[in-house]
């Protein structure tokens, strides 16, 4: 985030590479979805903005469905 700001100079240290890599690990592994247990209960998270909503559904933090 801090290279949007303006007079920011580029650098490519470790925290960067950390955070570089922990993203690249979140966007090329799949999550594996929980098959539902309806004798338990649903968990839904929303997450909205003025041009989406987005949605998952949970079972004791296991994603069922997104």
């Amino acid at each position: 985030m801090k290279l949007l700001r303006k007079n920011v100079v580029f650098e490519w240290g470790d925290q960067q590479k950390k955070a570089f890599m922990a993203l690249k690990e979140k966007l090329t592994n799949a999550h594996v979805l929980a098959l539902p247990n309806f004798a338990k209960y649903f968990e839904l998270e929303c997450d909205a903005s003025g041009v989406i909503i987005g949605d998952v559904l949970m079972q004791k933090g296991h994603h069922i469905a997104y």
